[in-house]
C-alpha cells in the first residue's frame, strides 16, 4: 500500500503534537543490531509506523536503517535514582525533534545495561499502538532470524483501516506544534494501591455508585489542577479523558494500528471542584461518560470531522492548555513485552508531556499521578 487517508481523531495530531516517548533502561546489555534488523523486518507489515504524513494522508517510504534508528556509546553508568525531572530534561531531547518518519529509536549503551528511547509521531498511532508495535518489535529482535521472526509476527499482524468515515478527507496544512520545546514543570505524586481499592469500595457502600480507578485517580488530578488554573483566573475548567474504543469496533478491535480514541470532555466549576469533596467529583465523571457503540463512534468522528474541517488551524489540537487538562490513564503498560532478548525493562520513564496534562501511571504497589505545568 502506498498511503493511508487519516481519520478525524489522527487529523488532532497532523501539526506534530504529543509525539509517545518512553525511556526504558535494561541492566542486561540489549543487542542493537537485532532491534535494527527487528526494525526492517516489521518495515512492511507496520508500514503507517515508517512512513510520512502528508496532505491528510500517511505516505509509504522505502526502509532507510539510519532514518529509523541509531546507537551510542557512553562511558558512564546510567542512574536509575536520579530524580525524574532531571532525567526528563536530559533525555527529552535525546532523539531528533524532527523525525525523518513518524517513528524512531535511539539505543543508548551505558557501562551498566541499555537505554532505549522509541519516539512515534501521534498521527501514527495512540498509546496502545505505540506498545503493540514495541511488543512485536521486542519479540521480533528476541527471534533473531527470519524465518523465526515471520513465526512469532502471527500474534502481531496489524490492522490499518483508518476509515470509518467515507466522506471524510483532510487536506489542510497545519503548522507543526511540537510541545517538546517547552519547559514544564513536572510534579508527581504515588498513591498506595490498597487506598485506592479501599476508598472505591467505601463509594460504592455510601453513595451506591460503581466508580472506576480511573475516575477516582482523575478527580484527585483535577482537584489538584484547580490550584494551577486559579492562577490564571480560570472560572471553568474543561477535563479531557481519552477513551479507548478498540473493543467496541469490529473493523478494529486490539489489533488496530491507528488513533483509536474518543476523546471526552465534562466543563466543571472551578468553585464547585474546590468545594466539593473528592467523591462526589469521582461520581460527577462516571456519570458524565458516554456509552460507546459503533454508531456512538461514528457519531463522535461526524463531529469531531465538521470541528477539524472548520476550526482554525492552531486550534486543531485534543484539548486546550489554556481552559483546562487533559488526563491520560497508562497505568496497565505492558512492560512485560518489551523483552528485546535480555528480559524485560527495569525501569521506565514517559518523556511525552503537555502544558496542562496529565499521566496516570503505576508501579508494583502504588499508582504514580504525572502532573505538567
Amino acid at each position: 500500500m502506498d498511503k493511508t487517508a487519516i481519520s478525524p481523531v489522527d487529523a488532532l495530531f497532523a501539526g506534530g503534537l504529543y509525539p509517545i516517548e518512553f525511556l526504558f533502561f535494561y541492566r542486561n546489555r540489549v543487542d542493537a543490531e537485532r532491534i535494527r534488523s527487528a526494525l526492517r523486518f516489521l518495515s512492511s507489515a507496520f508500514w503507517p509506523v515508517f512512513g510520512r504524513y502528508g496532505h491528510g494522508a500517511i505516505h509509504a517510504l522505502s526502509f532507510r536503517p539510519d532514518n529509523y534508528s541509531a546507537e551510542e556509546m557512553i562511558a558512564s553508568d546510567f542512574d536509575m535514582e536520579a530524580d525524574s525531572m532531571d532525567l526528563f530534561r536530559i533525555y527529552s531531547r535525546a532523539n531528533p525533534g524532527e523525525l525523518p518518519g513518524l517513528f524512531f529509536l535511539k539505543v543508548l549503551q551505558y557501562q551498566n545495561g541499555t537505554v532505549i528511547i522509541p519516539k512515534m509521531a501521534h498521527v501514527a498511532g495512540d498509546g496502545y499502538s505505540y506498545f503493540f508495535f514495541l511488543s512485536a518489535l521486542a519479540s521480533a529482535a528476541r527471534a533473531g532470524e527470519p524465518g523465526r521472526m515471520q513465526r512469532a509476527m502471527k500474534l502481531f499482524t496489524p490492522k490499518h483501516n483508518r476509515i470509518l468515515l467515507d466522506d471524510f478527507a483532510f487536506d489542510r496544512q497545519v503548522p507543526s506544534l511540537s510541545s517538546s520545546q517547552k519547559d514544564f514543570t513536572i510534579e508527581q505524586t504515588r498513591i498506595p494501591k490498597n487506598e485506592v481499592k479501599t476508598a472505591i469500595k467505601n463509594i460504592s457502600r455510601t453513595r451506591g455508585q460503581a466508580v472506576s480507578t480511573n475516575d477516582l485517580l482523575t478527580a484527585m488530578i483535577a482537584q489538584n489542577y484547580t490550584k494551577i488554573l486559579l492562577k490564571h483566573s480560570q472560572k471553568t475548567m474543561q477535563l479531557t479523558i481519552p477513551i479507548d474504543v478498540r473493543r467496541h469496533i469490529d473493523d478494529w478491535g486490539a489489533a488496530y494500528l491507528g488513533n483509536g480514541l474518543q476523546f471526552h470532555t465534562l466543563l466543571l466549576n472551578m468553585d464547585e471542584i474546590q468545594s466539593m469533596d473528592t467523591e462526589a467529583l469521582e461520581v460527577q465523571i462516571r456519570e458524565s461518560m458516554p456509552s460507546v457503540t459503533r454508531e456512538d463512534y461514528i457519531e463522535y468522528l461526524r463531529r469531531l470531522a465538521r470541528h477539524v474541517k472548520t476550526c482554525p488551524r492552531e486550534n486543531l489540537q485534543t484539548y486546550d492548555p489554556r481552559k483546562g487538562i487533559l488526563v491520560t490513564n497508562l497505568s496497565r503498560l505492558p512492560l512485560e513485552r518489551l523483552d528485546f532478548g535480555t528480559g524485560p525493562p527495569d525501569f521506565s520513564l514517559l518523556l511525552t508531556v503537555g502544558e496542562n496534562s496529565a499521566a496516570i501511571l503505576s508501579d508494583a504497589d502504588h499508582f504514580v499521578l504525572r502532573m505538567a505545568y
